[in-house]
């Protein structure tokens, strides 16, 4: 960003900042089922003549019987194969866990007397500070109830309460494909933002005084990016190479300005954070991936501590994104 100003009558400071992220991932690989056919056939029936006609989806092999059989047989294998219909299913959660605890000792003493027999009698009370344990804590007590006791009227109370654990959202997909097809899915979400300030130049306010300043907004996108790669195999195992370009917003807007009254400027700078991962897994199919982000973490803890009695409350937040794939297939 930058900033400028001059003295002077009617002039005022002003103030541009810009943002700008980008992240780019490229992962490429090459393969043809024709060349990789037409090898296979000519290696195992290498007195054929084979040919591939692209543009009706087939191969056209001439030889003697046996080993247009065999070529036969390499052929039905290879459509087998590239028509297993694979179907992804792709459930995201977002679970805020508030690791929220809080726990009390609360005493109340009452002291009647101070010895037995003969004393004047006089009342002593002492009273545990307000305490910060929630509505929602158990809690454990004693009182004493002997008459005669010159510590009649005493109790005490223990609480103690710990909670974590809540689905923010909950979200379920499925994304049909033939194998070895890359599925391409993405979430994004865009907040805009003042990006920059323009001051006018004189006269808009009244008295020859500096102008209302102009606002420029920006825009910044957040979201995910996922492509899912499925190879399914005759035991029933099912690799998946994944690539996961994620990136988030880390709390609110800062700010910067300048400037004071008329000429006041200021914008907000977005905070982000981005995260790319790139996965490969065998997993069987029916069965369930999981993969956990953690996004952000906040902590915060209050106490009270008196003569008699002591309380304390935390809360730890922190919001979790877990993706669960699960792959199945069919031969069709």
């Amino acid at each position: 960003g930058a900033r400028s100003g001059s003295g002077g009558s009617g002039s005022g400071a002003s103030e541009s900042g810009s943002y700008s992220s980008a992240t780019q991932f490229r992962s490429s690989g090459n393969f043809s089922p024709w060349v990789s056919l037409e090898n296979a056939i000519k290696a195992a029936a290498p007195n054929t003549m084979v040919a591939v006609d692209v543009s009706s989806n087939s191969i056209i092999v001439r030889g003697a019987r046996d080993e247009v059989e065999e070529a036969e047989r390499i052929v039905r294998r290879a459509n087998e194969v590239h028509n297993r219909q694979i179907t992804l299913t792709l459930r995201i959660m977002r679970v805020r866990y508030d690791d929220t605890s809080s726990a009390g000792a609360n005493f109340q003493a009452a002291y009647n007397r101070l010895m037995t027999g003969g004393a004047s009698d006089f009342a002593l009370n002492l009273t545990s500070p307000s305490s910060l344990v929630g509505g929602d804590a158990g809690g454990f007590g004693y009182k004493i109830l002997d008459a005669q006791s010159r510590w009649k009227g005493t109790e005490g109370v223990l609480q103690a309460i710990s909670q974590l654990g809540t689905i923010v959202s909950d979200e379920t997909e499925s994304y049909p494909t033939m194998n070895r097809r890359t599925i391409p899915v993405a979430q994004f979400e865009n907040d805009t933002y003042l990006a920059e300030t323009t001051p006018a130049s004189g006269g808009v306010l009244g008295g020859g005084g500096s102008g209302i300043p102009g606002l420029k907004p920006g825009t910044i996108t957040t979201g995910f990016f996922l492509s899912m790669t499925p190879t399914a195999y005759d035991d029933g195992t099912v690799w998946l190479d994944m690539t996961l370009d994620q990136s988030e917003k880390r709390g609110p807007f800062g700010t910067a300005g300048t400037g004071s009254g008329d000429t006041f400027q200021q914008i907000q700078l977005p905070n982000t954070k981005v995260d790319t991962k790139s996965p490969t897994v065998a997993i069987k199919a029916g069965e369930t991936l999981m993969l956990v982000n953690s996004n952000r973490s906040s902590f915060s803890h209050s106490r009270k501590t008196g003569l008699l009695g002591v309380s304390g409350s935390g809360d730890k937040m922190r919001e979790m994104q877990i993706m669960l794939v699960t792959p199945f297939v069919r031969t069709l």
